[in-house]
């Protein structure tokens, strides 16, 4: 991995402004017992899947929470883009 720490916020649009809490996804590091998983929030906390690092950086969306699968394919691809190989 890149420059990935912990937890990052990354937004889901382009013209994202920092204010709106709703406008991005958060990315949290996850590891055990071997797996490694970068789990995906939205701003209330809610689990929309996660990038399964043991499985070719798969991204496995269980629930969109009412985020559009666009916003959600530009976060993901910006995470991957800017903190993680």
């Amino acid at each position: 991995m890149k420059k990935f720490v912990e937890t990052v916020k990354v937004a889901k649009h382009e013209n994202a402004e920092l204010r709106n809490a709703p406008a991005f996804l958060t990315f949290r590091k996850w590891e055990k017992n071997g797996k490694c998983r970068i789990y995906i929030n939205d701003y209330k906390g809610r689990t929309i899947g996660y990038i399964d690092h043991n499985n070719n950086d798969e991204a496995v969306i269980n629930d969109r929470q009412g985020n559009f699968q666009a916003e959600i394919d530009f976060a993901i691809e910006a995470f991957k883009k800017n903190y993680f190989i």
